[in-house]
């Protein structure tokens, strides 16, 4: 029986990871990453929840794994505080639209490369919007333009 962290969102979705099974990487977050995944799931991925039943690719990543699939040292996902988003009904462009309409707080929310990337960190509430491009000398992230 899974831990809901809150109303939609469990503990087993925010943690799952194919690349932590098959490279068997242990991937189970401390109680502060707990807290601050409670806190990314009740205050932004509920109210979009109910807008576009969407799944999560990629939760809490420990930092063996978080080295292991080549992210950022200073990935949010470490702390617990992202979540790669995967938009069911709309696409993720539009799934930006919808987040910036809401006029919620969050840190960060990223159009990557078929998903969308939202965080939660509340001592740290900017409303950046940003697009991944992959260039020759690795991905840049530069502001996104509505």
């Amino acid at each position: 029986m899974s831990v809901y962290l809150s109303k939609n969102f469990t503990i087993d979705q925010l943690i799952f990871s194919e690349t932590a099974q098959r490279l068997n990487i242990p991937n189970y977050p401390n109680q502060q990453q707990i807290d601050n995944l409670k806190a990314l799931c009740v205050n932004l991925l509920e109210p979009f929840y109910a807008i576009d039943k969407f799944r999560i690719s990629s939760g809490y990543r420990c930092p063996d794994l978080n080295k292991a699939i080549g992210s950022s040292i200073t990935s949010h996902h470490t702390k617990g505080m992202a979540a790669d988003c995967v938009p069911v009904k709309y696409s993720t462009r539009d799934f930006l639209g919808i987040i910036k309409n809401k006029k919620l707080q969050f840190t960060q929310c990223i159009l990557e490369f078929g998903w969308v990337h939202l965080s939660y960190d509340p001592k740290d509430l900017r409303n950046q919007f940003l697009i991944a491009n992959k260039t020759k000398k690795g991905i840049v992230y530069l502001p996104y333009k509505f």
